[in-house]
């Protein structure tokens, strides 16, 4: 498959062998092309996560002028909060990373699902968490104004600002934890300001082997219970 792609491609059957290792490393050293290496481990024998063996890789990669791109399933973030703040962003190394079907649209079993990515991730420095919202947007027959923050690592200040001027509510919407989540920031930023600020997320709890839309409803996230507030609070 890689080879289809016009990519190199070497496989290491044995990838506890150090010996091996290093002569596969001192192969690719200062190649001038791309190339997969797919090495073989065997888990439960005593190693670390991959995950974090990839982002401190993908650390060294940045640091050396490399392009560094790294992607798994959210979930597995949890795993490498340590190579993320430190070998990445403490060193201000730039590199892309991949965050893999987070939220409640995401996985949905207790042991694999990510609600609190943000809370985790939003307050390091040097790290910009992108999270661009899809185009559908539901008829409710009410003029709101619409807002894709795009980033969660950061206020458009200016932006925040100039809301006060003709609108007197402003709803946050999210289909992560609630707690420490990007809205109760925005709830900070106008916390000293003659605004009233909702803020809607997930519950803190282990949800598990939920539907999307029943566990946004029973957080008041439906369309209908959204307009049924939005026109009780707005005079």
């Amino acid at each position: 498959m890689f080879k289809a792609f016009g990519l190199e491609y070497k496989y290491l059957d044995d990838g506890r062998n150090i010996e091996k290792l290093i002569e596969l490393f001192e192969s690719v050293k200062g190649i001038n092309h791309s190339v997969v290496l797919h090495i073989h481990t065997i888990k439960g024998k005593g190693l670390s996560y991959a995950e974090e063996n990839a982002v401190a890789m993908s650390s060294g990669i940045a640091k050396n002028g490399g392009t560094a791109l790294f992607g798994t399933f959210a979930p597995f973030f949890q795993r490498i909060y340590d190579q993320i703040s430190h070998d990445l962003c403490l060193n201000d190394n730039p590199a892309t990373m991949l965050v893999l079907s987070p939220g409640i649209y995401g996985m949905n079993t207790n042991t694999h699902i990510a609600l609190c990515d943000i809370q985790m991730f939003a307050h390091i420095p040097n790290l910009i968490y992108l999270a661009p919202a899809s185009k559908a947007k539901e008829k409710t027959g009410l003029e709101i104004t619409v807002i894709n923050p795009r980033f969660l690592t950061g206020l458009d200040e200016e932006l925040l600002t100039k809301l006060k001027e003709n609108h007197e509510l402003v709803i946050t919407l999210e289909d992560g934890e609630l707690i420490g989540g990007y809205g109760q920031t925005i709830a900070s930023f106008y916390g000293d300001m003659n605004i009233k600020v909702k803020n809607y997320g997930i519950s803190k709890a282990f949800h598990t082997d939920f539907k999307a839309d029943e566990l946004l409803a029973e957080n008041g996230m439906s369309v209908e219970q959204l307009t049924a507030y939005i026109k009780k609070s707005v005079h």
